[in-house]
């Protein structure tokens, strides 16, 4: 999950919608060890498609021991960082080295972070993998999910990693509110320090989901939303919902969570955290990502429009092309006129 231009895009309303005496229809998500690829296609991928968390996901990569808050202190800490008290819809923001905010994530008490009063702990986002390319040696893709980015190879699949890797640091207590992932990807969210807890909405649900206005308001992805529309998603408590299938799992060290398309989800850390997120498409998601891109044209082109990116792929389009389009396209009348006149199989 990305949390790019934070400070200039508009996001989704997070206010908190009252409890509920009843309690919530709460189903565990299915722990597993890793299946096979034509299992998880045939199990996880299917229709809607269901999560599932992945145990002993990441135990055998470097970074599930090397990757502790020392480390990045250590070898990135003189970096600057945005710590932000929402990662989506933010109302106080700090810049600082990331070394400090290390120090806050492990010990608030210990940092000016922890005398800034906030309605939830400081959160922060890390795309490291642009510039230190190092870290890409400590993990790898997962054999049993098909990722149809890491057909890219050279600048190209650096693009990926740069666009669609993050990583996540936050201390006890930091909430991803509601949310839909952007561009309709599915995404793997592995955890190498810390638990937290993941609640999950399948699409055929959100719509009931109490205080979402409009009910269709989840359907826009995350990190552009920008057509107006806003949604009560203060659901991290489950006691909130009402008849509503929440799906629900912790996450320890070394399990990877998979996400389906289009589901929406909240995120608490139940412990000082470190998590990776990487987002990914293939064929059982291909259909609605490309739907999202026609509805987010211009953002996906500010996505792709990098000198690696133009570069790598041969891309010769400006923006100035598509005001020559729209000024050059005919009036829909004309347009419905000449598909009357033409035929196909």
């Amino acid at each position: 999950m990305s949390v790019a231009n934070l400070e200039t895009l508009a996001f989704a309303n997070t206010a908190s919608t009252e409890p509920s005496a009843c309690p919530p229809a709460t189903v565990p998500i299915e722990r597993r060890e890793a299946p096979s690829r034509e299992e998880f296609s045939r199990n996880y991928l299917q229709g809607l498609g269901r999560p599932v968390v992945v145990t002993g996901a990441a135990d055998s990569w470097p970074a599930r021991s090397k990757w502790t808050f020392d480390f990045f202190a250590g070898r990135y800490g003189s970096e600057t960082i945005l710590a932000l008290d929402d990662p989506i819809r933010p109302t106080i923001g700090r810049r600082l080295a990331f070394s400090d905010f290390l120090v806050y994530c492990q010990s608030p008490s210990l940092s000016i972070l922890g005398q800034v009063v906030t309605p939830r702990p400081f959160y922060a986002s890390y795309r490291p993998f642009s510039d230190h390319p190092e870290l890409l040696d400590d993990f790898h893709q997962f054999s049993f999910v098909e990722n149809s980015f890491l057909q890219l190879r050279g600048e190209l699949r650096d693009w990926y990693h740069k666009s669609f890797g993050w990583l996540f640091f936050g201390p006890n207590g930091t909430v991803t509110p509601l949310h839909v992932d952007h561009f309709m990807l599915h995404s793997c969210l592995t955890q190498l320090a810390g638990s937290k807890r993941v609640l999950l909405f399948s699409p055929k649900d959100t719509g009931r989901i109490p205080g979402l206005r409009p009910p269709g308001a989840l359907l826009s992805d995350l990190f552009f939303q920008d057509e107006g529309g806003t949604a009560d998603t203060g659901v991290e408590d489950p006691a909130s919902l009402v008849g509503v299938p929440t799906y629900e799992a912790i996450l320890n060290p070394g399990e990877m969570i998979f996400i389906p398309s289009g589901w929406a989800h909240t995120v608490t850390s139940l412990e000082p955290s470190i998590t990776m997120s990487f987002d990914f498409v293939n064929e059982y998601n291909l259909i609605p990502h490309l739907m999202m891109l026609s509805r987010k044209l211009p953002q996906w082109a500010r996505q792709i429009d990098t000198p690696t990116f133009r570069r790598a792929n041969q891309v010769r389009w400006s923006a100035r092309d598509f005001a020559a389009l729209a000024a050059s396209s005919p009036p829909p009348s004309r347009i419905a006129g000449d598909l009357r006149g033409t035929r196909s199989e």
